[in-house]
């Protein structure tokens, strides 16, 4: 299922309160118009508004339509600010992937001063290693954006090049070609709490995915052993496994780079093949590094497959993955 992109500003009004500070608190974005700021959204959709729908602007619905019934978990979610004129923050909606987020609470933390609060809200796990960047906006007062691929590419390019002037150096390794042309002889890797918390989170998934395999397989997951991320084995079918935090969703980096661990794990000097390799992202996998994975497995005979979290589950592009198949024979 596809992630989506989102923009949203999150100010009182044109050069009102900035709320951007009380969502960052708490986890949260946020949102209200008059005719519908006291409104469960829950209880109605586009073919079934609520009573006082006709009451708002266009613009008005479609930002308050988005945001109660097309952002879905997983989502990535830009905060613009207007008077800055710059993304100031970018997040990821919480929540099983592809389920709807919203819920509204009348007792909202997010409110300007001296006005009723916001009581719309969606819930997102803020990065906090962002650092706010410079952008020009196309879209007027627009409240909620979705954002299409050449603008979310927009955004990517614009946060690396702010982290190459900002002099902390950080951006994925898998970058490093592409930012030398950029700035030469250099080379860039993430921050110290940057890499702290990937290897956190590396960590977490790899437990998880433990729990998960034990509960759902009785199969147990044997961690870091001679630097491989997991193994385990299913009858006669010997599985490896690597984790990957896709930083800032970036999928296909991520991909690229447990690719080359996956092969030197099993085809370097002194290591032994294993029959199966799995390769366990932290997000959903897109369509197109399904059909990569896929495309290795069918035409160079490579026994990968990809895997993510999804919610308390863990799914597979191919839902073979963990039954056993016949191995593909050496060099075919």
């Amino acid at each position: 299922m596809e992630i989506n992109h989102w923009r949203i500003k999150l100010r009182d009004d044109e050069g009102g309160d900035d709320l951007w500070p009380l969502c960052e608190r708490d986890g949260l974005i946020a949102i209200t118009y008059d005719g519908v700021k006291d409104v469960d959204l829950q209880a109605h959709s586009r073919s079934s508004p609520p009573p006082r729908w006709d009451d708002l602007e266009p613009g008005q619905k479609g930002s308050i339509s988005r945001f109660a019934w097309d952002i879905r978990g997983g989502d990535v979610v830009y905060v613009g600010d207007s008077k800055k004129k710059a993304i100031v923050a970018v997040g990821h909606v919480r929540g099983r992937h592809g389920e709807n987020p919203y819920r509204f609470a009348s007792a909202s933390p997010v409110a300007p001063r001296g006005k009723d609060p916001w009581c719309h809200l969606i819930e997102v796990d803020w990065n906090r290693n962002f650092l706010p960047f410079s952008y020009r906006d196309k879209t007027g007062q627009t409240t909620l954006l979705q954002l299409n691929r050449d603008r979310v590419q927009e955004f990517e390019r614009l946060e690396r090049l702010q982290l190459l002037r900002s002099g902390d150096q950080v951006a994925p390794e898998d970058e490093i070609a592409h930012l030398r042309l950029l700035q030469e002889g250099s080379y860039f890797r993430y921050t110290p709490a940057a890499t702290k918390e990937i290897c956190r989170q590396h960590v977490a998934l790899s437990n998880r995915f433990a729990s998960w395999l034990m509960a759902t397989h009785r199969v147990r997951l044997t961690q870091e052993k001679e630097q491989i991320d997991a193994v385990f084995q299913i009858a006669e079918t010997r599985f490896l496994v690597e984790f990957k935090i896709a930083y800032n969703k970036e999928t296909r980096y991520a991909i690229r780079q447990a690719l080359g661990q996956i092969l030197e794990y099993n085809y370097y000097p002194l290591r032994y093949p294993h029959d199966r390799w799995l390769l366990v992202l932290d997000c959903p996998a897109r369509d197109e590094d399904i059909a990569f994975i896929k495309s290795l497995y069918d035409q160079l005979h490579l026994p990968v497959f990809i895997g993510w979290e999804a919610g308390a589950t863990f799914e597979f592009g191919d839902q073979h993955a963990l039954i056993s198949r016949e191995k593909p024979a050496p060099g075919a």
